[in-house]
Parts: C-alpha cells; sequence; structure tokens
C-alpha cells in the first residue's frame, strides 16, 4: 500500500477503475442492446464482437510508442476521449439500425479500450520501485476486478431504472395475463412479452427497453469524458522512461 503515496500512482488507479466500472457495465449492455433493442440475432450480436477485439489489440500494441512519444496524459486522455465516442454513437442507436455506422461506434470502443488499459498500466508500473512491482500489478488487477463487478451491478441497475421509467412514461399499459410485465420489460424478456400480450404492448416494450439502454449509455459516455479531461488534465506533466 507504500506505492499508493508516490504521485501520480492514486490518479492512474482511480482512472484505471472508473475504465472497468464503466467500461465492463457498457459492454455487458451492448449485447443487450444489439439483442433485445435492435432485434439482432445472438450470432450477429456475437460477431459485432471481432472488430472491437481487433481494435483492442492493435491499440494496445502501439500504447508503448504513443506514451512515449506523447506522455501518459494526452494518451489516456485520447483513449478515453475514444471511449466515449464509441459509446455515444451506441447511445443514439435507436436513431438509426445500420450496421457500418454501429460497427463503428464498436471499434471506437474497442480501441479506446485497449489503449486505456495498456497506457494506464504502464504508468503505474513505471512509477512503482522495481521491489513493489509486483504488488503494483497485484492492486492494479484487484482493483479492476472489483470495478468490473461493481461496473455491471451499477450500469444494470441504471439501466433498469430507465426502462421502469420510460415504461411508466407510455401509461403503462396493463396485461392481465402477465402479472410481473415491467419485470420482464426490465431484464429484456420481450418476446415473452409478445407472446402473451400481443404485438402492440410488445413494440412499446421494446421501446421503452431501447429508450432504457441507451440512456444509459449517454450518462457513461458523458463520464467517460470526464475521465478524459481528468487524465489530459492530471496527468499532463507525467512521463515514462525513454
Amino acid at each position: 500500500w507504500d506505492i499508493m503515496r508516490r504521485r501520480p500512482v492514486p490518479l492512474l488507479l482511480g482512472l484505471r477503475w472508473a475504465l472497468a466500472l464503466i467500461f465492463t457495465g457498457v459492454a455487458y449492455q451492448e449485447t443487450m442492446l444489439l439483442q433485445n433493442g435492435l432485434g439482432f440475432t445472438p450470432l450477429q450480436a456475437g460477431a459485432f464482437d471481432i472488430p472491437p477485439a481487433l481494435a483492442a489489440t492493435g491499440a494496445a500494441a502501439g500504447a508503448a510508442w504513443l506514451v512515449r512519444r506523447l506522455g501518459i496524459g494526452v494518451t489516456a486522455g485520447t483513449a478515453f476521449a475514444l471511449l466515449a465516442l464509441g459509446t455515444l454513437g451506441l447511445g443514439v442507436s435507436d436513431l438509426y439500425n445500420a450496421v457500418p455506422a454501429l460497427m463503428v461506434a464498436f471499434v471506437a470502443v474497442g480501441a479506446g479500450f485497449g489503449l486505456a488499459v495498456a497506457s494506464l498500466s504502464a504508468g503505474v508500473l513505471t512509477h512503482v520501485p522495481r521491489e513493489s512491482q509486483g504488488g503494483g500489478s497485484g492492486l492494479l488487477n484487484l482493483l479492476s476486478q472489483v470495478a468490473a463487478v461493481l461496473g455491471i451491478a451499477v450500469v444494470g441497475a441504471l439501466v433498469a431504472g430507465l426502462v421502469a421509467q420510460s415504461w411508466n412514461a407510455t401509461g403503462g399499459p396493463e396485461c392481465p395475463s402477465d402479472e410481473d410485465l415491467l419485470g420482464d420489460i426490465v431484464a429484456g424478456a420481450l418476446d415473452e412479452v409478445g407472446s402473451v400480450c400481443g404485438a402492440p404492448i410488445q413494440a412499446l416494450a421494446q421501446q421503452a427497453y431501447l429508450d432504457g439502454i441507451t440512456d444509459a449509455l449517454l450518462v457513461a459516455a458523458a463520464l467517460l469524458m470526464l475521465c478524459a479531461v481528468t487524465a489530459a488534465a492530471g496527468l499532463r506533466r507525467v512521463t515514462v522512461p525513454q
């Protein structure tokens, strides 16, 4: 824990924690958005993960070069900005259903994540004494794992609240055959809603579900942009050995 007193380690770890929390929550909701909100099949939704995974790998591979030349502040700030823009693109996906536009958003998210993880991790480990790097790496991974669990819970709770709010704004049509209509909508069980309550109510439920997820993604995009500003300003003078 002594490494927490070494600047800029606390800020780097805080940004890494925020990254894991927000990204994990967003990544989980991306799949729900594609399948339940936009109607893609599970196979099609899975195919969307391939380009961002490749983008993340390529961005991580080039992170060291960028950090040495631009510094951690600019690199991490750019990474968070890419994440924010990609998430923003997904957050307005209720306005379109075009595969190319969605793919651009997914690739931006993947590239931003790969670049952010690599640059922040490198920043932590290069500012920790050699004899403490094992502990620093362990602390980094511990915080990331805890944040990932919280991210799914926190973003999921936000989505549930926004979906319920959106559904209630429609007047909340009742379906006598279904005792927990709102629960099914929040869970994304929209086909079940349609089979029990009919197509008109399913269409309302799907729009409420889509509105809830996209609103949550817009909130996540704003938080990621705040992280981008924090990284660029707070780490602007942080360098790593050439």
